[in-house]
């Protein structure tokens, strides 16, 4: 049975000067990917591995980014540079929706990302500024943990908890 997300009550600060209010994501399975600068790369190949496939291509995902360790006087820096890799990640999202004949989206409405300054949200998953490894929730409807995944191997299980959710039709 799902366990209650402690992402419950979270307004997080994002970009372009938006917030992630996890609350408001109620209604819709979601896609919670946690990552810091050690693991932004595996976060994007994840990423793009869902939007490639065609079942989980809609399924809204919100990167949050552990933040706790940067220096306030780097924090305006770091903003610039998110910001500009997710300007660059919508832009390829796009491009991957249209190669496979897929309508037209706003990728900024299925791809989120949410500052955490004092990691507190990824804290609260035993997630680090030091960790390695990526760290993926997926929770259902009513935003309850389905399933914790920190393999390699994560979109077949990121697939495999998705359809356990009855999120997916087919697997």
């Amino acid at each position: 049975m799902p366990t209650t997300s402690a992402l419950a009550g979270h307004v997080v600060p994002g970009v372009d000067g938006t917030t992630v209010d996890f609350d408001a994501r109620r209604g819709a399975p979601l896609i919670v990917i946690l990552g810091n600068r050690y693991t932004q790369k595996s976060g994007h190949q994840i990423i793009e591995s869902l939007r490639s496939h065609p079942a989980t291509m809609s399924v809204p995902v919100v990167q949050v980014a552990c933040l706790r360790d940067v220096p306030k006087p780097l924090q305006a820096m770091a903003v610039r540079h998110i910001t500009a890799g997710y300007r660059g990640q919508l832009a390829d999202l796009a491009a991957r929706r249209a190669a496979v004949g897929a309508p037209d989206v706003d990728e900024s409405t299925l791809l989120t990302i949410a500052l955490d300054w004092t990691g507190e949200v990824t804290g609260s998953f035993g997630f680090s500024a030091t960790d390695r490894t990526t760290v993926v929730l997926v929770l259902d409807h009513d935003q309850r943990l389905v399933a914790r995944i920190t393999e390699p191997a994560a979109f077949a299980a990121i697939r495999a908890a998705l359809a356990a959710a009855s999120v997916e039709r087919t697997v």
